[in-house]
């Protein structure tokens, strides 16, 4: 259904005088209760309309005709598709509706009244919601401004409320394959489009392409040719999709050495520009846009790490500055980059400073990359090695940093902007290994990891947290997962965009 909530902090008469005078496609605004002592206010906004899902059930049903299973509705929490109604399209209960009672996440059930037969392996379905049917309303937990603020929310007049899934959890949801065949792949990176569509950018060995998601990436689209060259060498290294300014929208992809492409028609088409003339090799890294606009990429070079800035959207790059230099034998490589709530660059890469192992550190940067502080440990010895990591901020400000090691993704958690680093936690432990796991924060709530498994054809596959579920007061923006923290390795111009999440 589309409909966007907002926090926002500035309040302004055209936005909360009545829904007739707000501006742009907005919805009435929910009304705060007393308790709110801060600025912060609940906005609607967005295209009021129908939820509809085509699929194809994965595997049978009940033997009842009750139940309709399709494994990629996964990405979906318990009770979220209560109310709606599914229509079969092909079989021998063609033509039949029936209302939906009941979804288990897990597994992607839904439950229905019974159909006159079973719904098997195969059969084809649609799944609406009208949003004519829904009540919506949305209650205020905790006081406070924007990030701080806590909310929870009903589609059904506040017979089921709904909160968000803690991505702090070890074991995310189950698979969902972006990419699989012959080509084997390498990196690969999910953002978020202006659109809120997903786009997932990925480098295997004759290209790097672009394949896009409509459906909060349950299924992907036609693959698009990014770079047009054989690229196996210098593959995919960073994406980053523009937020503000006059190319707002852009989706810019670099590569090692001196190339970046880029698209304004969300990876439909792109374009390629050599934008470093340099004298060090290594070029243009990972990438990150900071909320001045201006563009920051690291890179591992020589066995150093370096950062270089863009004021103009990466047309042109500074002079690197140095992160992080080696020490006698260290190896430093595959740094990532992002931008702290505070403001603080946040730069973790691969080491083995500690030991003949791989593990993951970082640096903070308080001046916009000018200089650095000292290297915290963030994934540390597990007896064997960490690879490339992913970085991200939460809506809250929490960092999440993710690496795979020979069984499992592993991921670290901070609370206090890359300063320290809760530990080493599951994320997925896949039945291959896994490699170059990226992160990705849509909707302002869920949280995707992207990542490739060793196996024929090295498939992209996303597993995910922070869907909506049935809300639980005692873990809903709680830290209480942080306690499984094993190390051991074993084989099993508003401030509207950073502070939103999107209802059904």
């Amino acid at each position: 259904m589309g409909v966007r909530i907002f926090g926002e902090n500035t309040i302004r008469s055209t936005h909360f005088l009545s829904a007739t005078e707000q501006e742009g496609e907005r919805a009435a605004q929910p009304r705060p209760s007393a308790n709110n002592t801060g600025y912060f206010r609940l906005l609607g906004t967005g295209d009021v309309v129908n939820f509809t899902y085509g699929g194809t059930a994965t595997s049978d049903g009940a033997g009842g005709g009750t139940t309709v299973i399709d494994s990629l509705l996964q990405a979906y929490g318990n009770s979220f598709f209560i109310g709606g109604s599914v229509a079969i399209t092909s079989g021998v209960c063609a033509g039949e509706t029936r209302a939906v009672t009941g979804f288990a996440q897990l597994t992607g059930t839904i439950t229905t009244a019974a159909f006159t037969a079973q719904i098997v392996s195969g059969v084809t379905f649609t799944l609406t919601l009208n949003f004519s049917t829904r009540d919506f309303r949305v209650e205020l937990i905790t006081a406070g401004d924007v990030g701080d603020a806590e909310f929870k929310w009903s589609h059904n007049g506040g017979n089921v409320y709904l909160g968000r899934d803690d991505p702090k959890q070890n074991d995310w949801s189950a698979e969902n394959i972006v990419k699989n065949g012959a080509e084997a792949a390498a990196f690969s990176e999910i953002r978020e489009l202006v659109s809120g569509d997903l786009i997932c950018i990925y480098s295997v060995s004759n290209g790097i392409y672009a394949t896009v998601s409509t459906d909060r990436g349950l299924t992907w689209g036609t693959p698009v040719d990014v770079a047009g060259v054989t690229v196996d060498s210098n593959p995919l290294r960073g994406v980053v999709v523009i937020s503000r300014g006059t190319n707002k929208g852009r989706v810019i992809v670099t590569r090692t050495l001196q190339r970046l492409y880029y698209s304004d028609d969300s990876g439909a088409t792109w374009t390629a520009v050599d934008v470093w003339s340099g004298t060090e090799t290594g070029g243009i890294g990972d990438i990150c846009e900071m909320t001045n606009g201006h563009l920051v990429s690291v890179s591992g070079i020589g066995n150093d790490i370096k950062i270089s800035v863009s004021l103009d959207g990466g047309f042109t790059w500074s002079a690197y500055v140095t992160i992080t230099e080696q020490e006698v034998t260290e190896s430093n490589d595959y740094p990532v980059i992002c931008q702290a709530e505070n403001g603080d660059l946040v730069c973790a890469y691969v080491t083995n400073v500690d030991s003949g192992h791989l593990e993951i550190k970082c640096k903070v940067s308080p001046d916009g990359g000018a200089t650095w502080g000292s290297k915290t440990e963030v994934l540390g010895d597990i007896g064997t090695d960490f690879g490339r990591p992913a970085l991200l901020k939460d809506i809250d400000g929490t960092l999440y940093c993710a690496a795979a090691s020979p069984t499992a993704i592993r991921f670290s958690i901070s609370y206090d902007h890359g300063v320290t680093w809760s530990g080493a936690r599951y994320l997925h432990t896949p039945a291959n290994q896994p490699y170059n796991p990226s992160l990705c924060l849509f909707e302002g709530h869920d949280v995707l990891c992207s990542y490739y498994e060793s196996v024929a054809g090295q498939p992209i596959k996303t597993v995910r947290r922070g869907y909506w579920d049935v809300y639980d007061s005692e873990s809903f923006g709680s830290e209480s997962s942080d306690s499984n923290s094993s190390e051991s390795d074993s084989s099993s111009s508003d401030s509207l965009s950073d502070s939103s999440m999107e209802l059904p």
